[in-house]
């Protein structure tokens, strides 16, 4: 075995290349990929994607630490998409490959179909690449980082937040966020929000649950029916409330802030997701939406 060549980044070996592996660990909070040799059960090497630690002028939002024949490499990327690209990129470069990547979900509790402690293998759709679709699983973890800065948390704290977050998201579990609060003494008079937006068709669903139970307490949907105006319809106990409003912010403000008031909400869990063309889905914490979408809060 010879070393890596800096100039080109690939290495001369005796074989075809290594078998790779790509954990995305919800308890450790990163990517893990593990290059394994097609005659050993060992690691040949090893890289874990982690959160960058939070700080006013930090460039990166992902630290990539890959260890090889006793040597430390290190890069990162921002949550530019072309930055996470090309990060994916290089990792799909530095050494040569042979056969399947293989890719699986590792996480701490049940969630969904996966078990706590044992790894999910994740198939990919019939026509999807590994690469390219690794790539927007790392680009969507750094938005939600760099969205989600959380200075009171750790680097591995954040991590396995959106990691969690990616997690439901692949599971098709709603998250719950209050593991995570923000330090906001619990309560069992407060419900869990889901907002879910759908921007191709004009409409937003709210849905409110019982942390304890899971089950639903309310949901409301919310149409763009007509040009300046919107139509609420609120259910709960098996009754429809339709409402309408114009499209104007105070009105939507003032709407959500009686609906918030009617079903008590603890904001430290809000979780929202967008449904983005071609069915993708995309999990963000409350903060992503900013201070702003408080405003009308209840306290």
């Amino acid at each position: 075995m010879t070393d890596v060549d800096p100039n080109v980044g690939q290495m001369s070996l005796p074989w075809a290349g290594f078998r790779l592996a790509v954990t995305l660990d919800v308890a450790e909070g990163h990517f893990r990929f593990d290059w394994a040799r097609p005659e050993g059960a060992s690691n040949a090497a090893r890289g874990v994607l982690t959160p960058s630690p939070s700080g006013l002028f930090r460039f990166h939002v992902l630290d990539l630490l890959l260890e090889y024949q006793g040597r430390l490499e290190r890069d990162g990327c921002s949550a530019w998409p072309s930055s996470t690209r090309a990060l994916v990129e290089r990792i799909r470069k530095r050494f040569p490959l042979e056969g399947d990547v293989r890719v699986g979900l590792l996480t701490d509790t049940d969630l969904g179909s996966a078990k706590a402690g044992c790894l999910w293998p994740i198939q990919l759709a019939p026509g999807t690449e590994v690469w390219p679709w690794l790539s927007r699983q790392v680009s969507d973890v750094a938005r939600m980082l760099d969205h989600s800065p959380g200075a009171e948390m750790s680097p591995r704290e954040r991590g396995q937040k959106a990691m969690y977050l990616l997690a439901c998201l692949l599971l098709g579990v709603v998250p719950s966020l209050a593991k995570w609060g923000s330090g906001r003494p619990p309560s069992g008079n407060l419900l869990d929000l889901c907002v879910t937006l759908y921007p191709t068709k004009e409409r937003a669903d709210l849905v409110w649950t019982d942390p304890g139970t899971k089950r639903t307490a309310a949901s409301a949907r919310v149409r763009c029916t007509s040009a300046w105006q919107l139509t609420w319809e609120v259910e709960t106990t098996g009754r429809c409330e339709p409402a309408v409003t114009s499209g104007e912010r105070g009105a939507i403000r003032q709407q959500l802030a009686d609906l918030l008031k009617r079903f008590p909400t603890n904001r430290a869990t809000v979780v929202g997701r967008w449904h983005l063309p071609g069915s993708r889905t995309l999990w963000w914490p409350w903060p992503k939406w900013g201070k702003s979408a408080f405003r009308g809060w209840p306290r």
